[in-house]
């Protein structure tokens, strides 16, 4: 599988440099960020979800653009039950004894991804979009291993801005890592036109 969207991403990226001119200003890098509540298996050790988006997309036709997609994801570790020990313990004083009260709260570590993947890009309109990104998204935790990753979503966009709505995760050794949110891309200027 890895190996198909390595294939398919190199496939895209070649094709992209034997385009002499794009024919719009859709084309181009873009950078955002994103807010999510998590959801399935990733629900049960984190409460929130952020991260940072970067693209850069080719105009394909007139309503669809591919490129390639990266990025930083972190579902934030949920803090756990506060427990609470009481330790009997022997004094320095033969036959004299004190309590003490223990607490501490357990918590659960964070989960970081990096995904490496094709993005496509379908404009029902001058505003409407859907789109979906296919990849792989490497791990940078020490309790996870990373999967493959998929994001689709939809939204609105401005000449400089986009606004949208996911659903994205992660299959990480037969855990669905993923969250449901929203986010926010800043359009550069392409040198094409």
């Amino acid at each position: 599988m890895k190996k198909i969207i390595l294939i398919a991403a190199m496939a895209v990226f070649g094709w992209s440099f034997g385009q002499k001119k794009l024919s719009n200003s859709r084309a181009g890098l873009k950078a955002g960020i994103h807010l999510g509540i998590p959801v399935g298996d990733a629900s049960d050790v984190s409460d929130d979800n952020i991260g940072l988006d970067v693209s850069y997309l080719w105009n394909v036709t007139k309503n669809l653009d591919l490129g390639i997609a990266t990025g930083f994801d972190l579902f934030i570790g949920k803090f756990g039950q506060i427990y609470t020990i009481d330790v009997n313990q022997l004094g320095s004083i033969p036959g004299t004894s004190y309590n003490e009260h223990i607490e501490y709260t357990s918590y659960y570590e964070d989960i970081g991804y990096i995904p490496i993947a094709a993005t496509a890009k379908y404009n029902f309109s001058k505003n409407w979009f859907a789109g979906l990104d296919l990849g792989y998204a490497i791990s940078t935790s020490s309790r996870t291993d990373g999967g493959f990753y998929y994001n689709p979503k939809a939204g609105y966009q401005l000449p400089k801005w986009e606004f949208l709505a996911f659903y994205k995760g992660v299959a990480d050794n037969g855990l669905n890592i993923s969250s449901i949110g929203i986010g926010v891309n800043y359009k550069f200027k392409s040198k094409y036109k």
